[in-house]
């Protein structure tokens, strides 16, 4: 059951029940929001970006891209979601397969791998859950796409901006 507000209660949110004080209190509160929510940057589409020395950049731009950019597939259902400060990787990065499902979400911080990711078959089913902290392996799970829980596979890739760099990957990875 909600609360009830009283008129004795909304006395409490002006200066000795002043309603003009209260108009105004509302109007500041009103402009602060759509201050807040129109400055929000709105997201890009991922192939508006180029990357110059390790650094994300919108095209034709000198500053570095801070905020979030979002790819699509062909028939426009949504591929990835990436999130960047400054240029590096930083924040929650997700990818989905084309059907729509959930294919793999986790974090950055600072440009390196941060924080639990987790990886889902095309069926839905978890494939793995792997957790780092500032690009170290801290733990993995795996798991069949019975669900059967498995050892990770670990295999060495090559990264376009790092080399080579040890990690510990999944089938269909």
């Amino acid at each position: 059951m909600g609360a009830v507000i009283t008129r004795e209660d909304t006395k409490m949110l002006t200066r000795s029940g002043n309603p003009a004080y209260a108009g105004k209190l509302t109007l500041l509160i009103i402009i602060a929001l759509i201050l807040t929510i129109g400055c929000s940057k709105e997201p890009i589409e991922v192939d508006k970006l180029v990357y110059r020395n390790r650094i994300a950049y919108e095209i034709n731009s000198d500053k570095p891209f801070s905020g979030k950019a979002i790819g699509y597939y062909d028939n426009g259902q949504k591929e990835e979601e990436r999130t960047y400060k400054d240029g590096v990787k930083d924040g929650t990065w997700i990818r989905w397969y084309g059907n729509g499902q959930k294919w793999i979400e986790g974090t950055y911080k600072g440009g390196g791998i941060s924080g639990k990711w987790i990886r889902w078959y095309g069926n839905g089913q978890k494939n793995s859950e792997i957790t780092y902290n500032y690009e170290k392996l801290i733990s993995s799970r795996c798991w069949d796409r019975d669900g059967n829980e498995i050892n990770c596979p670990e295999w060495y890739i090559t990264s376009p901006f790092d080399g080579i760099e040890k990690r510990i990957l999944v089938p269909n990875w």
